[in-house]
């Protein structure tokens, strides 16, 4: 990690929060206390109450900031992908959902009509493929989206994967850390933010969206990792502080590829680390999908691993309609394959001493979102470092999407027993995963989509 941007911490402002309902407070919270800044970034923004009311505070936030003519107007950015923030129709779409925010910002321009003194930006990344341009609905998103997770209020900042809709902050579990009085890290979060928007479409509040004066290419990737470079040599002089937060940047068709670098250096450090037995490690992903060196770095690692997945029926695509209905038998065959090569590449002994390497997070009525990983003491009762936020370890991560990765190192005992804690909140939903389990005849996948698997784990 010594390469990344690292930003000091102190583990007194970091916050765990455990459920959906408390990650969409901190969002109503964290936009109702702005003063100076608002940055959120996500694939889309869904389009019910939950995601009226957001929009609304945003709206109430930037009344209550004022003229324009002030000297440090409140400044609003969002950020989500086009392609799923325009799917749907034109009244009921992220768009859609976001135009009265544009029209707030509007009114707060001389002459009614936007203009660039207005403070706020609404964008919405589109991936440059012209494969993507040709596939419908829907079946376009497959090629690459814009997946950064980001929810930035003045100086704090809540890491997470979570999406915004209503799901997200009701039934469907994913991880949160709320961090605060951090503001050398949200400025490199604000300016990351502001890259990918001058590649982006802009929305204004009759709903339609402009292109950007350059498309996404190869310079929006020299220019995010000139980003990356600045800040990774900079110094963080918070001497009193005792974590540490490493921005991990993915962005593999522009050449950024912090995220996959740092995971490997990493990945490769794990057989030492746990060959001492004084480590274990705990790994999740709603979409799991491991990329082959991931899975082999893994599986040749001691027994101290587990791994918690999404059971089909907390699939996000569970009961889904058209091609996406046969996406959680996929997850089931990459699991069956993941079981395979655990047979092939562990020990006898590890596997006699680990019989529940994998799990599958199954809770009535809940979906599972969550990611990321777990390096913690041998009893358990320790993590020392975790990665939270959009990458789910795959292939999609490392060669299609946008993806921003966060590690958190800390010294700190108390935020490192709560650490645990999450782990042990989702790990306890989960039911162990045998080759048996995944040979039922309600989980095999259809053989079509066996001989397919291949073509599709580089799209999932």
């Amino acid at each position: 990690f010594n390469l990344l941007p690292a930003f000091r911490v102190k583990a007194a402002n970091i916050s765990i929060l455990h459920e959906p309902s408390q990650f969409y407070n901190a969002l109503i919270c964290g936009i109702a206390g702005a003063r100076r800044r608002i940055v959120l970034a996500s694939l889309y923004l869904g389009c019910g109450a939950h995601e009226r009311r957001l929009v609304q505070s945003m709206v109430s936030a930037l009344d209550a900031a004022g003229s324009p003519t002030r000297q440090r107007p409140l400044r609003v950015r969002v950020l989500l992908d086009a392609a799923r923030g325009t799917r749907g129709s034109p009244l009921n779409s992220s768009t859609a959902m976001l135009r009265p925010l544009c029209a707030a910002a509007e009114r707060r321009c001389h002459g009614n009509v936007w203009s660039n003194r207005a403070d706020v930006r609404v964008s919405f990344y589109r991936c440059p493929s012209l494969l993507a341009a040709l596939l419908p609905e829907r079946i376009n998103e497959v090629v690459g989206l814009q997946h950064m997770k980001i929810y930035l209020f003045d100086d704090s900042v809540i890491l997470s994967g979570a999406n915004l809709s209503r799901d997200y902050f009701t039934d469907r579990q994913d991880r949160y850390l709320l961090i605060r009085d951090a503001p050398r890290l949200c400025d490199f979060l604000e300016k990351l933010v502001d890259c990918v928007s001058d590649a982006s479409e802009q929305l204004s509040s009759d709903g339609c969206l402009s292109q950007p004066a350059r498309p996404p290419g190869q310079w929006l990737g020299d220019r995010v990792n000139r980003l990356i470079a600045e800040f990774a040599t900079s110094q963080d002089c918070s001497g009193e502080s005792d974590s540490t937060v490493y921005a991990m940047v993915q962005m593999g068709p522009m050449g950024v590829c912090d995220d996959a670098y740092a995971t490997q250096r990493l990945l490769h450090q794990l057989p030492q680390l746990l060959q001492t037995g004084q480590h274990q490690l705990h790994l999740a992903s709603g979409y799991f999908n491991l990329t082959d060196d991931f899975t082999e770095a893994l599986l040749t690692a001691p027994q101290q691993l587990r791994v918690l997945c999404a059971s089909p029926a907390a699939n996000s695509f569970y009961k889904s309609t058209g091609p996406s209905y046969f996406i959680p038998a996929a997850y089931s065959q990459l699991e069956r394959q993941f079981l395979a090569a655990a047979a092939k590449l562990r020990r006898p002994a590890a596997e006699a001493a680990q019989p529940s390497l994998l799990a599958e997070y199954a809770r009535p009525g809940w979906t599972f979102h969550a990611k990321g990983l777990w390096l913690g003491d041998r009893a358990g009762q320790r993590v020392g470092l975790t990665l939270v936020g959009s990458s789910n370890f795959g292939y999609r991560t490392r060669l299609r999407d946008l993806e921003v990765q966060f590690g958190l190192a800390t010294d700190c005992d108390r935020l490192a027993a709560r650490l645990a804690e999450e782990r042990d909140g989702l790990f306890q939903h989960g039911q162990p995963v045998s080759m048996a389990t995944l040979n039922a005849a309600d989980r095999r996948a259809p053989a079509w989509l066996r001989l397919a698997m291949p073509a599709f784990k580089t799209y999932c």
